[in-house]
């Protein structure tokens, strides 16, 4: 997850100002935009065991040896949780057959445009205090970072290449795109943020 941080400042304001922006800045922190795979664009990829969030996890962190193997067993074991299919996955990690080196696309995606999550929450911010709620800003800026990541997918981005053999198999050199659909699937959702968390 990536956490921006908006810098206000404040010059030659009253206590009623400032009482008035930091009412602002808690109402816009009640939510959080979240930019991803959300469980409504998720599918079941090209209707295999395994949907376009579970992909992304994979791709984003690659399929790995036995020893990081045991270390997600022991973060499960202690009450991480994760779908069923990426499960049984990921039991196959140190297999020559599922070898997938990490390609991340989220947070790269998002990090390369920071300046312009900075721009979208200013604004959310400015409407917050002139009377408004900020959704439509915020929702400019979720559907601009979905659009981000997903260009991110064609973008030279040092991720490493397919092997021959996947190469062969799609009939495509270009990592992640196959059937377009995991990149189709990032977008954005507003949603109250978590209390406990």
């Amino acid at each position: 997850m990536i956490s921006g941080n908006v810098t206000v400042q404040v010059t030659e304001t009253g206590e009623g100002d400032l009482k008035r922006i930091l009412e602002a800045l808690k109402k816009l922190s009640e939510d959080e935009l979240l930019v991803g795979v959300s469980a409504d664009t998720a599918g079941d990829g090209r209707g295999e065991d395994i949907n376009n969030a579970e992909l992304a996890y994979i791709h984003t962190n690659g399929v790995r040896a036995a020893g990081m193997k045991a270390e997600t067993d022991k973060a499960v074991e202690e009450g991480t949780p994760y779908p069923l299919a990426l499960q049984a996955y990921i039991k196959e990690h140190g297999s020559p057959a599922y070898r997938v080196p990490p390609r991340p696309f989220l947070e790269p995606g998002v990090e390369k445009h920071l300046d312009m999550v900075e721009s979208g929450m200013k604004a959310a911010l400015l409407d917050v205090l002139n009377g408004g709620d900020g959704r439509a800003q915020r929702e400019r800026l979720g559907d601009t970072m979905a659009a981000k990541v997903q260009a991110y997918f064609q973008e030279d981005n040092g991720w490493p290449p397919n092997a021959p053999s996947t190469i062969k198999k799609k009939g495509s050199a270009q990592p992640l795109v196959d059937t377009g659909a995991l990149r189709q699937s990032i977008t954005y959702i507003i949603r109250a943020k978590d209390k406990e968390g």
